[in-house]
């Protein structure tokens, strides 16, 4: 659906400039010029030229000593810096009579060419392999233009695209979901990590389709301390994504009276959403979070070491139960009875 969606609107794009006899703008991918035969491939069942003004590009044939200007040449040259770049795109959005010319920078990012210039820094966090990465950003550029036109829009959502794809090994494709997901971490650091049913549910069919191994602890979590965040960073080291329930107040109350919990569901789900070794809350109404391992089904369940010869909920449905020590004397309860007795 998505190749189609791509197809027509260059279709759509090129019988209207050639009817109206505008310029058609067009981009550069990479400074080596790498992704330039895919994508003239790509559409060369659909056209048999493609025309930039006075140039004509041949598909077969791509790399026409029409279009090898010295402007284009110095594109592909090792030796250049920043005043060097502006200067050969400037000029050669001149010399083909653009509109836009956009130009991928490897790490450094993009560089636009329009009304003015505009840098556009990698937002990569970690990168693995740069592998077609300028192949993903004229792929998602494309498509996002076939829906909306807006170019700033479009240049943002293909650097998300790949920051996704330098973060997989090899040659690695990217879903509009993995995209959006990654824009919403950008956005906010912490936000996106707190989630509801329906998408742990969605997130977790595609780390497991990665393979990836999934741990579940759940908890109150009603005032934060170290004995919590070891025994976090011991259950993160279990798998490979850590997702946690949090019981939402209403549970609480039921279970531990109406005086807590101390903090609100959403402050505690912050509050865990910011530790690095959690990559997901949950907050569920239930007294026991069994509705949502069942959502889960995660490879491993952990719970403290003080459910020894317990039962465990959700053990019927995780394939393994993993109890981790906690530090003695270090809980919720003992923290409240010693603020009590502070006077």
């Amino acid at each position: 659906m998505i190749m189609e969606d791509i197809l027509a609107f260059i279709k759509a794009k090129y019988e209207k400039l050639r009817s109206i006899n505008q310029t058609f703008a067009v981009g550069i991918n990479g400074i080596d010029c790498s992704g330039k035969t895919t994508f003239a491939k790509s559409v060369s069942k659909y056209f048999t030229h493609l025309k930039i003004n006075n140039y004509h590009l041949d598909i077969d044939n791509f790399n026409n000593p029409t279009i090898e200007s010295e402007t284009y040449k110095a594109f592909v040259s090792d030796s250049w810096d920043e005043e060097d770049l502006k200067k050969c795109g400037w000029q050669l959005k001149k010399e083909l009579n653009l509109d836009y010319l956009l130009v991928t920078l490897s790490e450094e990012g993009m560089a636009l060419f329009g009304e003015e210039y505009i840098k556009i820094p990698t937002i990569a966090k970690e990168v693995y392999d740069v592998t077609g990465a300028g192949d993903t950003v004229l792929a998602c550029l494309g498509y996002y233009l076939s829906k909306n036109d807006n170019l700033i829009e479009a240049i943002n959502f293909a650097n998300s695209a790949a920051a996704v794809v330098v973060g997989k090994l090899g040659s690695a494709t990217v879903t509009v979901e993995e995209i959006k997901e990654f824009q919403k971490k950008f956005e906010n650091g912490t936000d996106y990590k707190i989630v509801n049913f329906e998408t742990i549910e969605i997130l977790v069919k595609r780390f497991k389709s990665q393979n990836k191994k999934i741990v579940f602890t759940n908890g109150c979590f009603d005032l934060l301390h170290i004995g919590h965040i070891k025994y976090l960073q011991k259950a993160k080291t279990l798998g490979d994504i850590l997702i946690v329930g949090v019981n939402s107040n209403e549970s609480i109350a039921r279970l531990k009276g109406e005086e807590r919990p101390i903090n609100d569901e959403y402050e505690r789900a912050y509050l865990l959403a910011s530790l690095e070794v959690v990559d997901y809350v949950v907050i569920f109404d239930e007294n026991t979070p069994y509705n949502l391992i069942q959502k889960i089904e995660p490879d491993i369940l952990t719970k403290g070491a003080d459910y020894k010869n317990k039962e465990v909920i959700g053990s019927d449905i995780a394939k393994q139960v993993v109890l981790i020590d906690y530090i003695y004397g270090k809980s919720t309860t003992n923290i409240i009875k010693r603020i009590k007795s502070v006077k």
